[in-house]
């Protein structure tokens, strides 16, 4: 997969149209995060990311650009290791939204 994300970029790099040229470095970089990096690191980026207030798998996947799946791996991680903690909120139907938060030493 990191060797399509570097075909992705050379040809974007090739690419006259800047917003089309964008949005191929774009999908190029998120193959680049999604596969290039390792579990810790991905846990590391979440945790960032909860520091800095995201709570749901949603604000992260947004703020982060990885898979859902390499946050849902980040995630436990983390809670394994007791570097996280979550709270379900409320008392929706169906499938369970949590919200996360980093726990203080």
């Amino acid at each position: 997969m990191l060797k399509a994300a570097d075909e992705l970029a050379k040809f974007a790099a090739r690419c006259l149209c800047l917003k089309t040229r964008r949005r191929i470095y774009e999908a190029a970089n998120f193959a680049r995060r999604s596969y290039g990096f390792s579990d810790e690191q991905h846990a590391d980026i979440v945790l960032m990311h909860i520091l800095d207030g995201c709570q749901t798998v949603d604000d992260i996947e947004d703020e982060a650009n990885l898979s859902a799946d390499a946050i849902e791996r980040a995630l436990k991680t983390l809670f394994e290791q007791k570097r996280i903690k979550r709270t379900r909120s409320g008392k929706s139907r169906g499938r369970a939204l949590y919200l996360y938060d980093a726990v203080e030493d």
